[in-house]
């Protein structure tokens, strides 16, 4: 079961930080993520933006150190949504990045959270 935190990655993405000419900005609305959640998934929201601004805005964001890699592709906008699934009792080592359309590849970025099973 995915139970949203209420939380949006802050990834900074700049021009410098990239492998090609061209920046890119994770833009974050919250960038505190919990350190200890007992829930067996993640869910990461954020917006990726081009810098200089050009179309199209479609990236894909990767987040590894979890039970699994995942990715998804953003929206026409670079809004993204994704679930983490966690390493169960285990401090996991979450790092996102974001490609470009051009294969520009964003720095990462660690977030770290131990999930820990609720005791009953």
């Amino acid at each position: 079961m995915m139970k949203k935190l209420g939380w949006i990655a802050a990834v900074c993405l700049t021009a410098g930080c990239l492998t090609g000419p061209e920046g890119v900005v994770l833009v974050a609305i919250d960038p505190e993520p919990p350190s200890v959640t007992s829930s067996d998934t993640l869910e990461i929201a954020g917006q990726v933006i081009r810098s200089p601004i050009r179309q199209p805005l479609v990236f894909t964001v990767t987040v590894t150190g979890g039970a699994a890699t995942v990715d998804t592709v953003t929206s026409e906008f670079g809004l993204f949504v994704i679930g983490v699934p966690l390493t169960k009792n285990a401090e996991n080592r979450l790092v996102l990045t974001a490609r470009d359309v051009d294969g520009n590849v964003s720095q990462p970025r660690e977030i770290t959270v131990t999930h820990q099973e609720s005791a009953t």
